[in-house]
């Protein structure tokens, strides 16, 4: 086979390659989004039926009580849900890093595109953990979190309220460190969680960033 035949069957197999990567990178992008949507539709429906709980059940609850049994239900729902989209970002972030590795190959093999290359062509970008404080995660991870960090707070004054009768400023007093709390400890675990597969990532990186690369990022600086 010659060079010529063997370069159109590489060039061929690799772009079949990063069409099989976009579309599925799409997939899980649009998985994503339908988990988000299911959870939010739960969380409404839950809000909504409450009240009837409350009115119509034959049992004698307490308001408290169903809304921390409302609660606790969302938080452990929010939790799955949570876990589950950072799996999703992490096959997304990996399927874009190979992805880079098809970019790397045509760059290699034709220097002169690179100025037009959308994306860095490496495979160490990008990165699973985001560094700025007010984007920590993905898409539509923070809304989970944020309804995460309510649902606790919720659950934390029905328990408070079942044995004293809280009032508006001792629930403010409670219920926003309490928010900021549940935010805080799900930011760091999956901060913690994400560094780690970033580590465990490097022995993955067969193309690292050209130098070149690096100093013209660092002269735009």
């Amino acid at each position: 086979m010659s060079d010529t035949n063997r370069q159109s069957i590489s060039i061929e197999f690799l772009l079949a390659e990063f069409e099989a990567q976009q579309g599925q990178i799409i997939k899980l992008e649009e998985a994503k989004s339908n988990r988000i949507n299911f959870f939010l539709v739960v969380v409404a429906a839950a809000i909504a039926s409450t009240s009837g709980v409350i009115n119509n059940t034959g049992i004698s609850l307490s308001a408290s009580m169903v809304f921390a049994f409302v609660a606790f239900g969302i938080l452990i729902l929010g939790i799955a849900t949570l876990n589950e989209l950072v799996h999703y970002s992490e096959a997304i972030v990996s399927l874009y890093r190979r992805a880079g590795r098809v970019r790397r190959w045509f760059v290699d093999f034709d220097v002169d595109i690179t100025p037009y290359v959308a994306f860095d062509a490496t495979d160490e970008s990008p990165k699973y953990d985001l560094e700025s404080p007010y984007l920590a995660f993905r898409g539509g991870d923070s809304v989970i979190l944020l309804v995460n960090s309510i649902a606790f707070c919720v659950f934390v004054l029905s328990l408070i309220n079942l044995f004293y009768t809280v009032s508006m400023i001792l629930g403010l007093i409670i219920g926003i460190p309490s928010v900021l709390l549940a935010w805080l400890f799900q930011q760091n675990r999956l901060h913690a969680r994400l560094q780690n597969v970033e580590k465990t990532s490097i022995n993955n990186i067969h193309f690292p960033l050209k130098p070149t690369q690096n100093t013209k990022k660092s002269d735009k600086k």
